[in-house]
């Protein structure tokens, strides 16, 4: 007999008020091996031949005379982890449940018992009997008297039906242990990925936080209008619904983008540079482009950065390149760029230009920007003229009061950052802008909002 046999659970609990019943069931699906045990080792010898093993002998039968017997018998079964296959239950049991009664009770215990219905015709239909187990392909009925072939067959097919099962379900856990590990397994490495790739991002972003320092420590001014590039260019790539990276390479090629410039400091100190000739605005471009290619990661800021100086009519440089020829940082960049060089001229932000700023914008549609971004750009200055006129007020350094909020950066002549947008200001930060102003003829007006409880000075 093969190990699978062997592991079968071929159980079965015969239910029945009747004692003769359960000797049938005896005769019917054990006793055969013993009546024919003795022939079966002697045609075995003679003839060396496998001993034939009687198909019933393989069952392995309990007896409940009762419904309350046979609970308790499948409960301590199903306890001790060697559940019943299958039960053969007869309808009437006096004076305890009958068949029906008992079924419903098995069933709360063991919900994969198979069970078959021992009944005479004149016992429940199987419309009443559905009606009160509900219909479900866990029960068969077997009519009385019984016929011996049936009884057989209906206990082969059912207990196979259940082992059938168990290795299903079994199956199925293993399928199930197998995808949740394989799930938890795919979840720890996405958290890798996410954590490497946030790191990636970070370290991009501090590389870019860094180099922006330098070119500011270099020349504030310069530092001051690359801020305000970067920001225009954030701006323009959400009006445009860029994906995540695309607005992180265009906002850091905005920061970057006059950073060729730094090659004069090589040549200011006797050093000879590398880069190419930096004379020109289209020089700088270039020179950026040498810098910033050599980082890792940096390969389209770069690329933005050397076509920033590119016309859209195809008269530009360095490659003359022509309409969407054009890398789309690039384009977004000319814009941004030209319109804070022409507002705040030098960097300073104490007398802006915005009229000039616009006419240039507009005389250059189709010549030198394309015409589609510029729209997009006064798009962007519109709604930033919004947020600033509901709240935005002017006022001198000697008019400021506890409560009010900077709406602008706040610098010196020179440039250099004093305090940012958004500063609360305080009773102490308001007496060293009045001791600035007085001191260093710090810029005589400042912007700023208004708390709503806070009424603007006279």
């Amino acid at each position: 007999m093969s190990e699978d046999k062997k592991a079968q659970n071929n159980r079965i609990l015969i239910i029945d008020d009747t004692v003769s019943i359960h000797n049938d069931f005896d005769k019917i699906l054990v006793s055969g091996e013993d009546e024919d045990s003795d022939f079966n080792d002697l045609e075995a010898s003679l003839f060396g031949e496998e001993k034939k093993v009687s198909l019933e002998s393989s069952f392995e039968l309990t007896h409940a005379y009762q419904g309350q017997e046979a609970l308790e018998l499948v409960s301590a079964a199903v306890a001790e982890g060697k559940p019943f296959a299958m039960a053969f239950v007869d309808v009437r049991m006096p004076p305890g449940w009958d068949g029906i009664e008992t079924i419903s009770r098995l069933w709360e215990v063991d919900p994969d018992l198979l069970t078959v219905i021992c009944t005479a015709f004149s016992d429940y239909s199987w419309d009443e009997t559905i009606e009160r187990l509900g219909q479900t392909d866990k029960l068969l009925i077997l009519k009385k008297p019984f016929d011996e072939v049936e009884v057989r067959q209906l206990a082969h097919a059912l207990v196979e039906k259940w082992n059938l099962g168990l290795k299903v379900r079994r199956q199925v856990e293993i399928l199930e242990e197998t995808v949740k590990k394989r799930t938890a397994h795919i979840s720890l490495q996405n958290e890798k990925l996410e954590k490497m790739k946030s790191s990636i991002e970070n370290s991009l972003r501090d590389t870019v936080m860094v180099l922006a320092t330098l070119l500011e420590t270099y020349s504030p001014s310069l530092g001051i209008h690359s801020k305000s590039v970067a920001k225009s260019c954030l701006e323009m790539g959400k009006l445009l619904n860029l994906h995540e990276v695309e607005l992180r390479d265009l906002e850091f090629a905005g920061y970057l983008h006059d950073f060729g410039k730094m090659s004069r400091l090589n040549e200011s100190v006797g050093r000879r540079t590398q880069y190419p000739d930096a004379s020109s605005v289209a020089g700088f471009a270039e020179a950026g482009y040498t810098i910033l290619s050599t980082v890792s990661g940096f390969e389209n800021i770069a690329l933005a950065v050397r076509h920033q100086m590119e016309r859209y009519d195809g008269r530009g440089y360095p490659d003359r390149l022509e309409k969407g020829q054009i890398p789309l940082g690039s384009r977004i960049i000319a814009i941004a760029n030209a319109y804070d060089e022409l507002v705040y001229r030098g960097g300073n932000p104490a007398r802006p230009q915005v009229k000039v700023g616009k006419a240039k914008l507009k005389a250059g549609k189709g010549k030198l920007f394309e015409p589609d971004l510029v729209d997009l750009f006064f798009k962007y200055l519109e709604s930033q003229d919004s947020k600033g006129s509901m709240s935005e007020v002017e006022m001198s350094p000697r008019q400021l009061q506890e409560g009010m909020v900077l709406a602008r950066d706040l610098h010196r002549p020179d440039g250099t950052l004093l305090l940012k947008t958004g500063t609360l200001l305080t009773p102490r930060i308001i007496n060293i802008l009045d001791q600035l102003t007085s001191s260093e003829a710090l810029v005589t007006k400042v912007f700023v909002r208004l708390d709503e409880n806070t009424v603007a000075p006279a």
